[in-house]
């Protein structure tokens, strides 16, 4: 990918925050390494997707963790969030070994509580979006006009036997079923997926959680943390207000971006071309897709401080 690095960052811990699946395009991990392990061929690399690992991890972090005595690749860490305590404690007491620990996973660490609190200053935090539209045509990849609404996830384009509904469909379900419940409590899961589909519908707009509360069917509140979980999944962008008076961008309603194009036309039943033209949400939809590519490119992301949507 363009925008990964190819360096170790100056700090003894890199975690680089990637969507489920963002960074894989096989599963045989063995023959076809992630991109992480491209990117770190001579680091070792551990995966938490496996519950032996976790189990190890969470038993003993002390011990789990002295059994890597080189850099090492830690992937899915938010399913064991026992080792970041421990870490802190290894990294304090070897400063100067920076990349050392290079951690991966589907959240967003700096709005995880275990990292924001306990490895301030020990961290330089990395973000990997889905395939830009310049990478997939640099790629060469077949029928690249397609990425308009197939979106940018490496394994829609690397297995050309995979649909698209089957791809979303496991996605959204390993993503409620399993990962939603490293960030919250979902008491009913058929509420939240009806929830992720209505949100689809106000991509692009302000977001307004009473109208969304109200068209699911649950407490304001409740839609805050929904938000706030996919947000932390970084399947959704808030976008804040632009204005000169900082503490009105503070309480203005932000701007809804879905982070990957694919999955918000999956919610919306878009899987053609034909369809996605059609679509009555076609401008919100364009304008996502632009948010995005803008995202990728690194143009907001140098100046996010005076970055926000403002009327024309």
């Amino acid at each position: 990918m363009d925008r990964a690095p190819d360096h170790r960052p100056d700090k003894p811990l890199c975690p680089v925050k990637t969507g489920r699946s963002v960074d894989r395009c096989q599963t045989d991990r063995q023959e076809h390494p992630t991109l992480l392990q491209h990117m770190f061929p001579d680091t070792s690399y551990i995966t938490f997707d496996y519950l032996q690992q976790v189990e190890a991890a969470k038993e003993a972090p002390e011990q789990f963790l002295s059994l890597f005595q080189d850099a090492v690749i830690l992937d899915e860490i938010q399913y064991v969030p026992e080792l970041f305590r421990e870490l802190k404690i290894v990294i304090d007491s070897h400063r100067g070994r920076y990349g050392r620990w290079i951690m991966s996973g589907s959240q967003q660490f700096s709005l995880m509580v275990p990292v924001s609190e306990g490895l301030a200053g020990r961290i330089a935090l990395l973000r990997l979006e889905t395939l830009s539209a310049m990478e997939l045509r640099r790629s060469q990849a077949p029928d690249p006009d397609r990425f308009l609404y197939r979106g940018g996830y490496p394994e829609l384009w690397a297995n050309k036997h995979l649909t698209m509904t089957d791809y979303f469909e496991s996605y959204v379900r390993t993503y409620v079923e399993r990962d939603l419940k490293t960030i919250i409590d979902v008491k009913n899961l058929s509420d939240f997926r009806r929830f992720f589909r209505v949100a689809a519908t106000r991509a692009g707009q302000l977001l307004n959680y009473r109208g969304l509360a109200a068209d699911v069917g649950v407490s304001d509140v409740t839609i805050k943390n929904w938000i706030h979980a996919l947000e932390i999944s970084g399947l959704i962008y808030l976008l804040p207000p632009f204005h000169a008076n900082i503490g009105k961008r503070l309480v203005k309603s932000p701007k809804l971006y879905f982070g990957d194009h694919g999955l918000l036309c999956h919610l919306l039943g878009i899987d053609s071309d034909g369809q996605w033209h059609d679509h009555p949400h076609k401008g919100s939809l364009w304008e996502n897709l632009v948010m995005m590519e803008l995202i990728k490119k690194g143009s907001l992301r140098k100046n996010c401080i005076s970055t926000g949507w403002r009327r024309c």
